[in-house]
């Protein structure tokens, strides 16, 4: 279900991390870890999200907080000069982004402020932060409890049904089918790209044109960035 966790993001965008892991206060004595709240990741897997207000949601299995960790796939997923909305973390170089921020550690968590257009901007990250208790509600009373090494197929999951809230079961599920066609449409499309055996041991379920659309666009050559003399 990653093809819903695969989008570029602009506008307004709100980013954050959360930690996936269990408390103290439902763990056994001899299993207790000490300081493992907030930021302290140690006993814990540590998600990026980046959430497009009124959009889409991105998240990212992540191995650290660090800037040098996370502002690749800032870059990767929010295009530049899109507004930014943090909790004051470090991220790095944020120059190509209007970033505006609260300050949860001193109990500042949102503020209402115009713009150069006199539009009324809403700083704050509630957004990101609805997401991610969907989350963990999700992961606690479905899955109860996920490993580490297969967090990312479940965020991919949760991303998926997030980002097609707004749809009905059906139209979902018809969604899933024409992303599934899709994958398994590029999949091909590589193989005769490569002079590859093309398997036929499912049947390709997407119009010609979009085959042909797809064919045209990943046999184009990527182009490579100019170096400065």
């Amino acid at each position: 279900m990653d093809c819903e966790n695969d989008h570029q993001l602009c506008e307004e965008v709100e980013i954050d991390e959360t930690f996936v892991g269990g408390k103290n206060k439902n763990r056994h004595k001899d299993k207790k870890v000490e300081k493992c709240q907030g930021r302290s990741f140690k006993d814990k897997a540590t998600v990026f999200g980046m959430y497009q207000r009124g959009g889409k949601l991105v998240a990212k299995v992540v191995p650290d907080t660090r800037a040098k960790t996370l502002s690749p796939i800032l870059s990767e997923y929010v295009t530049t000069e899109s507004r930014v909305f943090t909790d004051g973390w470090d991220y790095g170089d944020m120059r190509s982004y209007e970033q505006m921020s609260v300050d949860h550690g001193i109990g500042f968590y949102g503020t209402t402020v115009v713009d150069a257009d006199v539009v009324c901007v809403m700083v704050c990250t509630n957004g990101i932060e609805n997401a991610w208790s969907h989350l963990k509600r999700t992961i606690f009373g479905t899955y109860y409890q996920v490993s580490k090494k297969h967090l990312q197929r479940y965020v991919d999951e949760f991303t998926f049904r997030f980002n097609t809230r707004n749809l009905g079961d059906f139209e979902r599920f018809e969604f899933y089918l024409q992303s599934v066609a899709l994958i398994m449409a590029k999949k091909v499309v590589k193989e005769t790209l490569r002079g590859g055996k093309i398997p036929h041991t499912q049947p390709l379920v997407v119009s010609k044109p979009k085959f042909d659309e797809l064919l045209r666009k990943m046999s184009k050559p990527k182009g490579g960035k100019k170096k400065k003399n």
